[in-house]
């Protein structure tokens, strides 16, 4: 892709962006920042979106105070200084938000230690075209050195942004000078204005490529100690991060709830497949076959005891002694599966119970100690999950989805569902009468206010 080829971007100047309500908010605060890269991206308002910010250090606090009531949350970032991650989702768009804010330009792969010391130029350069943006000098710069320095490669989307900003920069001879002035102050002798010119004139980028080490090398040596300093100080932190997270933050679990065909399953897939909950699944009910994790040997019992009963040697001595293994290893299977829950928690995870033990809890009360005992050993272990969800639809609809049971015995087990809101403060109730993509949307939302109130909470 070179100059002579290229065609300019799809949109020049702003309209109503999906994400001008993230601006509109910072322009209100009087926060001083601008978009590092990825102006075109911000127009598609359908996909997950991420936002590139240089923010000023003394408006951090700040920006992160304005965006709060908009439902941003600031995700832990411990090892990717000088990063801070915001993350919101817009339910009204099904999507995610995030901002990716720094308040120091630092280059590096995996870790950012090189400083380039542009931000108060890049702040104080900045053109305004409804948003606050780099300087296209300032853009060029930045933008080459990430791809340089960060990712090691020049993505197709970056190589046509180079040679657009290329293109309108050498119109002007000014500007020119002063694109070529930054090169030599902080690329000179490893990466010379000639060689950027002829590298996107004659699209070789591998020859630019090729001077990344010496690039690195280049920046090592200016301050060695610091950047010595910097890289310790991440490794030790991405080393410290379980910790962190068991001391500061932890996850969220979400139990789903729901009569057969409201879609219990085809939502906790969805939210497992989410890249930014990327939810662990823990299936919690009987079906060992539907088990996401357990216990190996509990379905060769399993097995074992479905061939006894064949058999019906179920009165016999070996029939009661592999039923009563088969029962300890069903208990011990249950609290194996609620330790793994409470390791992904503690870990920071988001965890998802597809079913759980509240669906017991709709059935008759039992009577006999020992029904009542073993009611007790499966639900002692069990952690209280922040949030749980009842996927509910008039019985006609989901018997029509199933085919399973009956209209009435599918309306009795809504009923005792709607019940057990009176010992569950934490239920919420979502209609799965509507698309999948509708009831992911709201089951999201409810699960990012959840983290928001905890992570508030933790004063991390």
């Amino acid at each position: 892709m070179t100059i002579d080829t290229l065609t300019q971007p799809e949109h020049q100047v702003t309209g109503t962006l999906p994400v001008q309500f993230v601006f509109d908010e910072l322009h209100r605060a009087g926060i001083r920042y601008a978009l590092l890269r990825g102006f075109d991206e911000l127009f598609h308002g359908s996909d997950d979106l991420e936002i590139d910010l240089l923010v000023h250090p003394d408006d951090v606090a700040k920006l992160n105070n304005c965006l709060a009531p908009k439902g941003f949350v600031e995700t832990p970032a411990w090892g990717h200084a000088p990063h801070r991650f915001l993350l919101a989702f817009r339910r009204d768009f099904g999507h995610w938000l995030k901002l990716d804010v720094v308040a120091d330009l630092r280059y590096g792969r995996p870790i950012r230690k090189y400083q380039v010391d542009l931000r108060e130029q890049c702040l104080e350069g900045r053109r305004f075209d409804g948003i606050y943006q780099l300087s296209q000098e300032h853009e060029f710069l930045t933008l080459l050195l990430h791809c340089l320095l960060d990712k090691g490669r020049f993505d197709d989307k970056h190589k046509k942004q180079l040679c657009f900003l290329l293109q309108n920069i050498q119109r002007g001879a000014q500007s020119a000078d002063v694109l070529r002035e930054l090169v030599v102050s902080h690329m000179h002798p490893a990466v010379d204005w000639e060689l950027i010119v002829k590298t996107v004139e004659t699209d070789d980028w591998d020859q630019l490529l090729k001077k990344e080490q010496a690039l690195r090398r280049q920046f090592g040596r200016k301050s060695p100690v610091r950047n010595l300093a910097r890289s310790w100080k991440a490794r030790f932190m991405l080393r410290m991060r379980p910790v962190l997270f068991g001391l500061f933050r932890h996850g969220v679990s979400v139990a789903l709830l729901a009569p057969d065909g409201a879609g219990k399953s085809t939502l906790a897939g969805s939210l497992v497949r989410d890249k930014k909950l990327r939810a662990r699944l823990i299936y919690m009910g009987t079906n060992p076959e539907a088990r996401t994790v357990g216990l190996p040997l509990l379905t060769t019992m399993n097995d074992l005891e479905k061939r006894i009963r064949k058999q019906e040697r179920r009165k016999t001595v070996a029939g009661r002694l592999v039923r009563a293994t088969n029962f300890v290893l069903t208990l011990l299977d249950h609290w194996y599966r609620c330790l793994v829950a409470k390791y992904n928690l503690v870990r920071g995870r988001f965890v998802v119970f597809d079913r759980f033990v509240y669906d017991a809890w709709i059935q008759k009360r039992n009577k006999t100690p020992w029904k009542r005992l073993r009611r007790f050993l499966f639900d002692a272990p069990c952690p209280t999950p922040d949030l749980v969800i009842l996927l509910d639809a008039p019985g006609v609809l989901l018997f029509e989805r199933k085919g399973e049971h009956s209209v009435e015995w599918i309306e009795q087990q809504r009923a005792g569902y709607h019940q057990l809101k009176q010992l569950l403060p934490q239920m919420r109730v979502v209609d799965a009468s509507r698309t999948a993509v509708q009831v992911r949307a709201e089951v999201i939302s409810l699960i990012w206010q959840i983290y928001d109130r905890k992570s508030r909470g933790s004063g991390s």
